[in-house]
């Protein structure tokens, strides 16, 4: 039946074939025969149950003559059973609603931006503490233990600023615009491979496994915090800082409704319930 829409003969259907297979076709079949009357003409089924009612255009009427009762009573319970899987389906969608406004969901490309700041925010800590390992536990010299304390500020920075901890972080012009963002995070990956490479050439133990193994944890973080800054960078290029913020405010807007809907849905059923009750008792 799925072919009906595409054949060239749609309006050779005769309205026996319809009204019979109204009366035992499946949901699905139903909702193929309405598509196919909105190709057709835009006419729904309501419109083919008024066209029934009359004898001119009802099939039982015409061929079932002797008992007219016979296609009133078959047209009734078309209308009825109509009627309830209209109701059905209606419920349904509010259902549906309901639910997806109680219980909001992130869209795609806001999900992936939320997991990315989390990577960045575990990169930035990893970071840190590779540079703390560095100061403690290496042979370093007074200038890079300097620069290694101000990578680790730098690092509590970008932690902060994904967070969106303190105002100063989220009202930071640097920080708010992702280009400079990522060109800020890019640098604090090559100033930890500058700090990697130069502790390579002054540390006596550099051939201990322990500390190669530190030296390779370093650079793979450091690595690590250039990759996100280069996303960050590309991601602000092509404006996705715009899209991505209004998927955020909307996502926030409709949290701070559900509560609302939430509690006005619950008072409702309550009242629902209350009148239900007062009916059975009366």
């Amino acid at each position: 039946f799925s072919l009906l829409p595409n054949c060239h003969h749609r309006a050779s259907l005769s309205w026996f074939g319809k009204a019979n297979f109204l009366r035992m076709s499946s949901d699905d079949d139903t909702k193929a025969l309405s598509q196919w009357d909105q190709l057709e003409g835009g006419n729904d089924t309501q419109g083919l149950t008024e066209q029934v009612d009359t004898p001119a255009n009802n099939p039982f009427a015409q061929d079932q003559s002797h008992d007219p009762s016979v296609a009133a009573d078959e047209t009734e319970a078309f209308q009825k059973w109509d009627t309830e899987h209209q109701s059905a389906m209606q419920l349904q969608t509010k259902e549906k609603l309901l639910q997806e406004s109680i219980n909001p969901r992130r869209s795609c490309l806001h999900g992936f931006y939320v997991a990315f700041s989390m990577v960045v925010a575990v990169v930035a800590v990893l970071m840190a503490v590779g540079q703390l390992v560095g100061i403690f536990f290496e042979s370093v010299n007074p200038i890079q233990s300097v620069l290694r304390v101000y990578v680790v500020v730098l690092c509590t920075l970008v932690l902060m600023n994904e967070m969106e901890w303190t105002k100063y972080t989220r009202e930071s012009t640097i920080l708010k615009i992702w280009i400079t963002r990522g060109a800020i995070y890019a640098f604090i990956g090559v100033l930890g491979l500058v700090e990697n490479d130069a502790s390579k050439g002054t540390s006596s133990g550099y051939d201990d496994p322990g500390t190669n193994l530190g030296m390779l944890y370093i650079t793979g973080v450091a690595w690590a915090m250039i990759g996100c800054g280069i996303l960050y960078f590309f991601m602000g290029v092509f404006c996705l800082q715009i899209v991505i913020g209004r998927m955020q405010q909307n996502y926030e807007e409709r949290v701070a409704a559900s509560s609302h809907i939430e509690k006005f849905h619950n008072k409702m059923s309550v009242t629902e319930s209350q009148k239900q009750q007062d009916g059975a008792m009366a």
